[in-house]
């Protein structure tokens, strides 16, 4: 059975977080809690750094989340909008409700200001207490503990961090509310409206989708809850979009040129036998993409992995809406291509 609302106190640790009572809050506390998050990523960004907390995978407080996300988390409802960070739907469906059987539409794509980083404790904590209730087998009481035992549990500096395994769905869980509002709005407007983690995207045949009353009204439903666009990243367009390098236009979906040059440049480095025997391949591929002016750096195996893997999960609902016969074919070229250096990636030691 399911669980997508807590209201038993002891199945909550024999079901859920599946640790025994008082390991559990000894796991949580905040002195446990910064051994596991000890390690972190700056990555640059054009204002300066960002952190990203990991939690360490072997540690008992990853154990925690991912029960947590898998018998709990998982099991509540979502909006029919959101894409990102769901079992079954993927980056593609994100773009695919919005394709144009005829000329003359209009997109739009919005863009949250540090979206992780703009999730407040106290929304958290209202919106994730209604899925505990109190009842025969859960007093107000335990309802408060189990609560803030578990919210503990997912936050750190009373703050979601992204590098934690349960934060991509409760960002979603938090956001379902505005996601419902936005959808509601967009009915009554004829738009249609995706998102995937924080980029919005409409689409309408009616231009008023460009107007500064569009926007400043889903701006207006943001702010109720403490996030913000970042205008910077704002795109209007008309007939097709571009996004990270995959194009929407007239009933159809494809990389764009500067996308597919980009992944044949890399395979083309994978698939010599110079770099899979290299003893610093990692060196020497970042090295050979810098002067051929490619952006893609590659920190080490697994970052290699999830691009290629990443790909791959875009180009097969492509070709399996094409109906050009050709285009098929050389798309499938690059599935094969793709799956083959994943295997020889795959025998490489972690840290080559």
């Amino acid at each position: 059975m399911k669980v997508w609302r807590v209201d038993n106190y002891n199945d909550y640790f024999s079901n859920i977080v599946k640790v025994p009572e008082k390991e559990f809050k000894s796991k949580i506390a905040d002195n446990e809690k910064k051994l596991f998050y000890s390690e972190y990523i700056n990555k640059t960004k054009k204002n300066g750094l960002r952190k990203i907390y990991c939690v360490t995978e072997n540690s008992d407080l990853y154990k925690i989340q991912k029960n947590i996300k898998n018998n709990f988390l998982d099991n509540i409802m979502l909006s029919d909008s959101s894409y990102g960070f769901r079992k079954g739907r993927s980056y593609y469906d994100f773009l695919a409700s919005h394709k144009s059987f005829y000329s003359g539409k209009y997109f739009l794509r919005l863009d949250i200001r540090d979206f992780f980083g703009s999730i407040e404790y106290s929304l958290i904590e209202d919106v994730v207490s209604y899925y505990f209730v109190v009842g025969e087998n859960l007093t107000s009481s335990q309802k408060k503990e189990l609560l803030q035992n578990t919210l503990s549990s997912m936050t750190y500096e009373n703050k979601v961090p992204q590098g934690a395994i349960t934060s991509p769905t409760l960002s979603n869980i938090v956001f379902r509310q505005l996601d419902l509002r936005i959808e509601k709005f967009c009915q009554n407007v004829d738009a249609i409206y995706t998102r995937y983690a924080d980029d919005l995207l409409f689409s309408s045949y009616n231009r008023n989708l460009h107007s500064a009353k569009f926007i400043n009204f889903i701006r207006s439903i943001l702010i109720s809850k403490g996030f913000h666009i970042n205008h910077s990243k704002t795109i209007r367009t008309k007939n097709l979009i571009s996004l990270n390098g995959f194009v929407i236009s007239e009933n159809d979906i494809h990389l764009s040129r500067k996308k597919l040059a980009s992944l044949s440049r890399i395979l083309f480095c994978l698939e010599t036998p110079k770099w899979i025997n290299s003893k610093a391949s990692f060196v020497n591929l970042n090295m050979k993409l810098k002067t051929e002016g490619d952006k893609h750096l590659f920190e080490g195996k697994y970052a290699l992995l999830n691009f290629l893997a990443g790909f791959r999960a875009f180009i097969i609902p492509i070709v399996r809406s094409m109906d050009d016969s050709k285009l098929r074919k050389k798309q499938q070229k690059y599935i094969v291509r793709i799956e083959k250096t994943i295997e020889k990636i795959e025998k490489l030691p972690p840290k080559k």
